[in-house]
């Protein structure tokens, strides 16, 4: 959020108050590592009001700069590797977040995934309504997402596999036969260690095996 916001005001697409609105719901999270649904709310209307009839395209440009200049860099090497061999597995691999997708897109392609499931703004005549198209994609609407997305794909989910650092995900990760909780916070970890489930840390520079992962998976759904 911060690297988008920023060049959002650089490019001089939003002025420097509503970035600050923006970045309020962000810091919050971040303070307190908890994803509150008024805090998601309120972060969610705020970015509706900062784009609201602004041109796509624009934005569009903006978002893939920071996706490929900020963002993919930053990513940790264990995961970018894990991402890599669910590739060379044959694996179909989604980036699945409550981001845009103007931000989704263009990161997903410089990470290698084959496609991303994001939240969609509306749009009509090239331009953003201040409304969302659907249902922000967080929570129990993520799982819904990967849902249909298996049943339109046959993809069989007993033999897929899902990462994430947040309780939020846990539908998601409910859904397949082997969720993996990367980093996760207090409550994603506690239950992670209650029922089995593989817990990673994606910090330092030696690979991750993902031989066990991926050996018999089709779907890997990455979540942010």
């Amino acid at each position: 959020m911060f690297w988008l916001v920023r060049a959002m005001v650089d490019e001089g697409f939003v002025p420097i108050a509503k970035a600050l609105q923006l970045a309020v719901g962000h810091v919050r999270y971040r303070a307190t590592k908890k994803e509150r649904l008024a805090t998601i709310t309120n972060a969610r209307n705020s970015s509706l009001r900062a784009i609201r009839g602004k041109d796509v395209a624009e934005l569009s440009k903006i978002a893939e700069r920071v996706a490929m200049s900020e963002l993919a860099p930053r990513v940790y090497p264990r995961m970018a590797g894990l991402i890599d061999a669910h590739k060379q597995a044959g694996h179909l691999t989604y980036l699945v977040t409550a981001s845009t997708q103007e931000l989704a897109r263009p990161l997903a392609g410089a990470l290698g995934f084959h496609a991303a499931l994001a939240t969609h703004a509306e749009v009509i005549d090239g331009v953003y309504t201040g409304r969302l198209n659907g249902v922000l994609n967080h929570g129990m609407a993520k799982a819904e997402r990967v849902s249909k997305l298996a049943r339109a794909l046959h993809i069989d989910l007993s033999r897929s596999t899902a990462y994430s650092d947040s309780i939020s995900d846990l539908p998601l990760l409910e859904l397949v036969s082997t969720p993996v909780a990367v980093h996760p916070d207090k409550a994603l970890r506690s239950i992670a260690r209650s029922r089995g489930w593989l817990v990673i840390d994606p910090r330092g520079d030696d690979p991750i095996s993902a031989h066990e992962i991926t050996s018999t998976r089709h779907l890997t759904s990455s979540s942010l």
